[in-house]
């Protein structure tokens, strides 16, 4: 995602590559912090069910702003 602020360090807007290196740490952010990203693991080893239920409560936590 860094990619993003190199590529506009050639802009023509002389702020544009803070702006692409900032949205690139929020993004980074988000992804450690996201309960997807903490519950892989159990992802990993649960029943198809299970995946169907935890993929649903992910959903509903995420809509409900319980992140």
């Amino acid at each position: 995602m860094a990619i993003i602020a190199k590529v506009l360090l050639h802009g023509h807007d002389t702020y544009s590559w803070l702006l692409g290196k900032l949205c690139a740490e929020v993004a980074s952010v988000f992804i450690e912090t996201s309960l997807r990203h903490h519950l892989e693991a159990l992802y990993q080893m649960i029943t198809q069910s299970g995946k169907t239920f935890l993929g649903r409560y992910l959903r509903q936590s995420y809509q409900n702003r319980k992140l």
